[in-house]
């Protein structure tokens, strides 16, 4: 199973509707009236910024319920024919993928797009779709046409963040030394507090479920990541933080950072909300996280490493330790906390980040990635810690690459003096953002 997948897997152990992720029960792909309904989803994800749709499911009281279809049904749902599909209803053209997970299609949506995607053609009888009309993804969640100024507003946005890509290489080379005085080391931070108080509750929860460390999924190691916005933010009620959080969820990887799963896995404690998912189900190193959100700004999470689940190819637990992921991570973690900043304070607040790896003693670098070689560098360090503060927060989304880079260069190096290519950075945080 490829990374892709394991990320798609999760998804579907307990499906709900998001913004990014929209569920549909079996369409037969043979009628043109169910070919319109999968069309207006994927129109919808693309124009939000991509997105998953899940098939096979039928919502119930209680959440989804698994449904059967008929073989030839299933037998439907392969890349081809729904590129097809799709190939007939939108403008510009997109590309979708389709896996099949645990007996269910997942489509993975793109997004980046330099323009808006518009439909083409009506469906049978004007249902689900319209000639000329725009989709996006609207609170419910739905997938409809944008409705006020301001929905049209953000589509146009995303649109313009994706175009400016191909002006950022030749920006960043002009603003660089703006950026370095605009980056500290944090040796003196208010965030440090923070970051013990989550730790120790971070361990008390472990041993409380696990008993101790060593039973736990995080026994062979974890990462832990702890921001703060500075000024501190106040009049904000736990009600109100956990009604607004989940949109600081991204839809950059399978299993996003301060994921809202609810139920009895989210709870206030001491003025805080924290979610705990490493039992049941979230089992897995990959996906069992804890994290905390004070609505004072501050947010921390621990999670442990794909790489030593039980599916992870070709490597013994405990031993591998993937050097793309982490490029991944840290990208989501600050594009989660520009979007944090973004919800909760004035954009003009720096930020402390905090990030740590445990576990790395006689771990090798790897790679899952074909078109990269594995450098196979082994650490004999356990811990290492990274420090930053940004001072301006609106510099993240123009200096992504430099900022992972700062964060994961202490990591890298523990690894008999490793240094990823900035290109190779660049690379993969525009595959994690759909900028292809």
């Amino acid at each position: 199973m490829s990374g892709e997948e394991r990320n798609l897997e999760s998804l579907i152990k307990q499906p709900r509707e998001t913004l990014d992720v929209e569920i549909k029960d079996w369409l037969n792909l043979n009628k043109k009236e169910h070919q319109a309904d999968l069309v207006k989803a994927i129109l919808a994800l693309a124009n939000h910024g991509g997105g998953y749709i899940i098939i096979g499911f039928k919502e119930i009281e209680e959440g989804y319920k698994k449904t059967e279809p008929k073989k030839e049904i299933k037998s439907l749902y392969n890349q081809d024919r729904i590129n097809g599909v799709v190939e007939r209803y939108a403008d510009p053209q997109i590309h979708v993928e389709c896996y099949q997970i645990k007996e269910h299609p997942v489509i993975v949506v793109p997004g980046g797009h330099k323009v808006p995607i518009r439909c083409v053609r009506d469906g049978p009888n004007r249902k689900h779709v319209n000639m000329n009309a725009y989709y996006i993804r609207r609170p419910g969640p739905a997938s409809e046409k944008p409705q006020t100024g301001k929905e049209w507003a953000e589509l146009i946005r995303r649109c313009t963040l994706a175009d400016k890509e191909i002006l950022l290489e030749q920006m960043r080379a002009l603003i660089s030394t703006d950026f370095e005085n605009s980056l500290e080391v944090d040796d003196k931070s208010s965030n440090e507090e923070w970051v013990k108080r989550g730790q120790k509750r971070f361990e008390y929860r472990v041993k409380e479920s696990f008993d101790d460390l060593s039973n736990s999924p995080f026994s062979e190691g974890y990462w832990r990541a702890g921001y703060t916005i500075v000024p501190e933010i106040s009049d904000l009620t736990l009600v109100e933080l956990k009604k607004r959080i989940y949109k600081c969820e991204g839809n950059e990887t399978g299993w996003p950072i301060g994921l809202l799963i609810g139920g009895n896995n989210t709870h206030p404690y001491n003025k805080t909300i924290e979610t705990w998912l490493a039992e049941d189900d979230y089992a897995d190193p990959g996906s069992c996280d804890f994290w905390k959100a004070d609505p004072n700004g501050k947010f921390i999470m621990f999670r442990g490493y794909q790489e030593d689940s039980a599916s992870w190819e070709k490597n013994e637990i405990g031993e591998a330790f993937d050097f793309i992921i982490p490029i991944w991570r840290i990208g989501e973690l600050l594009l989660h906390a520009k979007r944090f900043v973004e919800e909760f304070a004035d954009i003009n607040v720096s930020l402390e980040i905090s990030v740590k790896w445990t576990g790395l003693n006689d771990r090798y670098l790897t790679s899952s990635r074909p078109r990269y070689l594995s450098p196979n560098k082994k650490s004999y360090q356990n811990d290492v810690t990274s420090n930053i503060v940004i001072e301006n927060i609106s510099t993240i989304d123009t200096n992504l690459p430099e900022l992972v880079k700062k964060l994961t260069t202490p990591l890298y190096e523990v690894f008999n003096f490793f240094q990823v290519p900035h290109k190779t950075i660049v690379k993969e945080l525009n595959n994690m953002r759909g900028l292809k």
